[in-house]
């Protein structure tokens, strides 16, 4: 009697993936956000609105400094594109929150329910 020849399995060929770059990179480049400036992202913009939205944006800063003695952390001009950020984060132990400021030449009152008023009228 002779014995069944053995059968080994054999390696599939590797498949051919598809040229493309990944959807993240593997290494992480690292920046300190911490040294961002209140308004960085537009200071050097030669125009009116752009200097009162960085004069706002200091004054916005000024104000939530004062939550860092309530062990809140703050965070400016933080980067979410090359002409887009968030102007404040602001991370504690409420939670996350992001400020964005708008300068006005008119009185903006905000309610402790949330409702923001402008010149008398509830905003949307």
């Amino acid at each position: 009697m002779t014995a069944a020849p053995e059968v080994r399995p054999q390696p599939l060929a590797p498949k051919s993936e598809p040229a493309h770059e990944p959807a993240t990179p593997t290494v992480l480049p690292w920046t300190d956000l911490t040294a961002n400036r209140p308004g960085q992202l537009i200071e050097n913009q030669d125009d009116a609105s752009y200097r009162a939205g960085v004069a706002g944006e200091q004054r916005t800063a000024g104000v939530v400094a004062g939550l860092e003695r309530s062990g809140f952390r703050v965070l400016h001009s933080v980067p979410l594109s090359p002409r887009k950020d968030i102007d404040h984060l602001v991370i504690g132990p409420t939670g996350v929150w992001a400020v964005n400021t708008k300068a006005t030449t008119y009185e903006v009152t905000a309610k402790v329910d949330g409702a923001v008023y402008s010149v008398g009228y509830r905003q949307k």
